[in-house]
């Protein structure tokens, strides 16, 4: 029960990395590639290519540098137009005419703003700590990992059985959201069930996205939240029109990629009556949900593996760089062995971050660099000087990358 857009999103990525490391091309060409991988897959998926471009200038590169454009524009395109042979150039949902919005309708927006910014926020914390909890319970008990994903498809499975619209990727069921095809309890009925089955689908080590959930859900409530409006008998612009709009708000809010995730709800619909009350909901959803949460899907998955990207590129910088790259080799072998290890020293494999930290509290014009084997040899030597030069030429050639 979740996107098929991730492990596309992850090979396309994957690929272009290997032929870039393989090219042996420098850093800068190397995330070139993995935007150009990334922009291809979303696109393909989608059948989205303006969208997938963007994808990939707001998640990947984080960045609209001008030589960049280029070749993510292409990859794009690439992919949209195979995308198209293979299946077609029909959007992704056959959408009916929607009403236009009326003044009335903007209150609406904004309330289902703020409630696409809730079920943002359950939905977030559910695909970034459903994995880490059912990880934990299974070593505490010793649960072997390979068990994990039978005992997830026997959940899915049991809540398929009341409501088979949470399988898969969940098209069909948010078509039927876009068309008012629902009513309101069962709306908000498959809203509950598909947050429970993804949850369980990626807690349990199921491989899949987070897009299509997301759409699905904020389908779902946005229709719900329509056939709301119309029980108080507002004029209001209809269940269809709520339904894109939430579609909008909660995947934007949840991925934390408003503009690429309002252009690919767009380019899904062939739809664009609804854009202004979009970018409303899309906007107010997003910046209450990062407050809540932390963060999007994607920069909490990030910040597990140590990577603060709310810090800033320059802090950034600091958590990537290793000191063996930037430190001076010892070949002699006399001169490894011959150093007290209790001194105190930097490892290899210790970042930028620490190692300007660590000389600065010894107040030490430079130390010893050692390895974490077991002898512990010293590998190198790193000076303050070297390691502020390494951080100031890293912020300035991130500044080239970002502006040129």
């Amino acid at each position: 029960s979740a996107g098929r857009e991730g492990p596309v999103v992850h090979l396309g990525a994957a690929i272009a990395s290997f032929i870039a490391r393989r090219l042996e091309l420098p850093g800068r060409a190397v995330r070139i590639m993995l935007a150009c991988g990334a922009a291809s897959a979303v696109a393909a998926s989608f059948n989205a290519p303006v969208a997938g471009a963007l994808f990939a200038f707001e998640i990947v590169l984080g960045h609209y540098a001008l030589r960049s454009i280029a070749p993510v524009a292409i990859a794009s395109v690439t992919g949209a137009l195979i995308s198209r042979l293979h299946l077609g150039a029909s959007p992704a949902f056959a959408m009916p005419l929607l009403s236009p919005a009326s003044l009335w309708d903007f209150p609406g927006v904004i309330g289902l703003g703020l409630a696409a910014a809730v079920v943002a926020t359950l939905f977030i914390r559910t695909a970034v700590y459903a994995p880490r909890i059912v990880s934990v319970q299974a070593d505490r008990i010793g649960f072997p990992l390979w068990a994990l994903p039978p005992i997830g498809g026997l959940g899915v499975g049991a809540l398929a059985l009341l409501a088979p619209e949470i399988l898969g990727v969940g098209y069909e069921a948010t078509a039927n959201a876009l068309s008012g095809s629902y009513g309101i309890v069962m709306l908000l009925a498959l809203l509950a069930a598909k947050l429970l089955a993804t949850g369980i689908t990626l807690g349990f080590r199921f491989g899949g996205g987070v897009f299509s959930p997301s759409l699905y859900l904020g389908a779902m409530l946005g229709a719900a939240f329509g056939g709301l409006l119309a029980l108080t008998g507002a004029d209001t612009a209809g269940m269809p029109f709520y339904a894109v709009v939430g579609m909008g708000a909660v995947a934007g809010a949840a991925l934390g990629a408003p503009l690429s995730t309002t252009l690919i709800v767009f380019e899904l619909t062939a739809s664009y009556e609804a854009s202004v009350a979009v970018l409303i909901a899309v906007s107010l959803a997003t910046v209450l949900s990062q407050s809540l949460a932390g963060g999007s899907i994607f920069h909490l998955q990030i910040l597990k593996r140590g990577f603060d990207l709310s810090r800033g590129q320059a802090r950034v910088l600091l958590q990537t760089i290793r000191v063996r790259d930037i430190m001076t080799p010892i070949e002699s072998r006399d001169a490894a062995a011959d150093s007290d290890k209790d001194s105190p020293c930097l490892y290899e494999d210790d970042y930028l971050g620490r190692a300007i930290g660590f000389l600065s509290a010894e107040a030490l014009d430079g130390t010893a660099v050692r390895s974490r084997s077991g002898d512990q040899l010293i590998v190198g030597y790193l000076s303050r000087v070297d390691a502020h030069a390494a951080y100031a030429s890293a912020l300035a050639d991130a500044h080239e990358e970002e502006h040129r």
